[in-house]
């Protein structure tokens, strides 16, 4: 119990004096610098996490160079007065200061939580705080200052400080999205929490969450473990770090074989809000209720162009209330205030082809494409559905989800495309409403049947 309470008191004073505090400082600032701002109009507790979680992208790689430092400063003074003044085990000392880097870098990450918690729990309109996301991003920050703890031991510390921060930085970005499509890729938190972090409206399993937090726990146990043996080994030392191996492969081969059968996410039941929109029955997620009432004037404002039109659908759902293959429901999805300008009428362009079950457009022909554009009144923009023709065109099917290593159409072909749909667009909307809405009740069907072509257009 002595020798318990001579190392936290040792502790106590190293948190104390620790450069660390400064450098949390700078951490806590520069995560407030770069963090995501919550989408305009909603405030989702999923993204609030996320972007906490983030945080540690920029204040794990400095505990781990400034934990180089600190224990390299401590080895060029050669025995550690604490160890000289005090009975303590070899290695105490660097595990001291380890710990207090930790401390300090802990706390300027739990600071960055509050500080984007205080707006959550005042504004936020879906979930509560992820737990679980937010907790990786401490771990991963203990992990990080323990690799500087080790790293130190290789050098002069000013120099290798400054390389540990760029490296550490580098290994957990860009490393990471180099080997993105690896399993591999899942150890690191950057990877792991884009797997598992982002969707709001599905609950993620809580294993999948555990098995990552165990790995960050491991590994940091086990670089201690590895840092202790490093200056005197010992029976229990090396039975203690053995140990610790044994539990970080498990856990990581865990996270690396990744979700499988029966943990998969599962949606979370909600109740949607809805409301009437002309002839349409307008759908959202509770989540985004505060951008109702601006989609509902968007679809008021494109509806009456397709009145009188067959073959609609008469509901219009947020993407995260419906199956994508269920019939006869359009889908949308909108995110914030910003996107609700052009995802609403690429939803309506999409009626114009009766086998499209796409809400941006891509499998529309020419004609169809050109027609929507109309009656959207978006005939003056870029046609998002030029892809869909341009493949169809080259009697290419439309590369699904943009996989990597298939390209889109050359740029040549896509802005030809383009020209050709747009200057029809705008050609059927300066028709006067008695005669574009003529040649829509002779032709409608034929259009969405897909069997016009874009010089059948009037």
């Amino acid at each position: 119990m002595n020798a318990i309470r001579r190392f936290l008191r040792l502790l106590w004073i190293e948190i104390q004096r620790s450069p660390a505090a400064l450098v949390s400082v700078l951490g806590l600032v520069l995560a407030w610098l770069i963090r995501d701002n919550p989408p305009r109009g909603v405030v989702i507790w999923n993204d609030i996490s996320q972007s906490v979680a983030d945080g540690h992208l920029v204040i794990a790689p400095l505990g781990a160079a400034i934990a180089v430092w600190s224990v390299g400063r401590s080895r060029r003074r050669g025995v550690s007065e604490q160890e000289v003044a005090l009975p303590l085990p070899a290695g105490s000392s660097e595990l001291i200061i380890t710990l207090a880097v930790m401390f300090w870098m802990v706390s300027a990450y739990a600071s960055f939580f509050v500080l984007l918690a205080i707006p959550g729990w005042r504004f936020a309109t879906w979930g509560s705080p992820n737990l679980p996301m937010i907790l990786i991003g401490a771990l991963a920050t203990c992990a990080c200052v323990a690799i500087g703890s080790i790293i130190s031991r290789f050098g002069r510390s000013v120099i290798l400080s400054p390389v540990t921060l760029i490296a550490t930085y580098g290994a957990m970005v860009y490393v990471s999205d180099s080997l993105w499509y690896s399993d591999t890729a899942r150890l690191v938190p950057i990877k792991f929490l884009s797997d598992n972090g982002f969707n709001f409206d599905v609950r993620q399993p809580a294993d999948d969450f555990l098995w990552f937090c165990a790995w960050m726990a491991t590994l940091t146990v086990t670089l201690i473990f590895l840092q202790l043996l490093l200056r005197s080994r010992s029976l229990l030392r090396v039975a203690a770090i053995v140990l610790s191996i044994g539990l970080a492969s498990t856990s990581a081969t865990q996270v690396v074989a990744g979700p499988r059968f029966p943990t998969q996410p599962t949606d979370i039941p909600v109740n949607p809000v809805c409301e009437m929109a002309s002839q349409f029955e307008v759908c959202v997620h509770p989540a985004m209720e505060s951008l109702l009432d601006e989609v509902i004037a968007e679809v008021n404002e494109i509806a009456p162009n397709f009145a009188g039109l067959t073959g609609l659908p008469t509901t219009l759902y947020q993407t995260e209330l419906v199956d994508p293959f269920a019939s006869g429901i359009a889908r949308f999805h909108v995110w914030d205030k910003t996107t609700i300008g052009y995802v609403i009428p690429e939803t309506f362009t999409s009626f114009t082809s009766a086998s499209s079950s796409l809400d941006d457009g891509t499998s529309l022909s020419a004609s169809q494409c050109a027609v929507g554009m109309a009656l959207t009144e978006t005939a003056g923009d870029f046609p998002h559905c030029v892809y869909g023709v341009v493949y169809e065109s080259a009697n290419q099917s439309f590369p699904p989800g943009n996989e990597l290593g298939q390209r889109g159409p050359d740029q040549a072909a896509r802005d030809e495309a383009a020209r050709e749909i747009s200057d029809k667009a705008k050609s059927f909307a300066a028709l006067t409403p008695e005669v574009r809405q003529a040649w829509l009740d002779e032709n409608w069907d034929a259009l969405r049947a897909g069997e016009l072509e874009l010089d059948d257009l009037p």
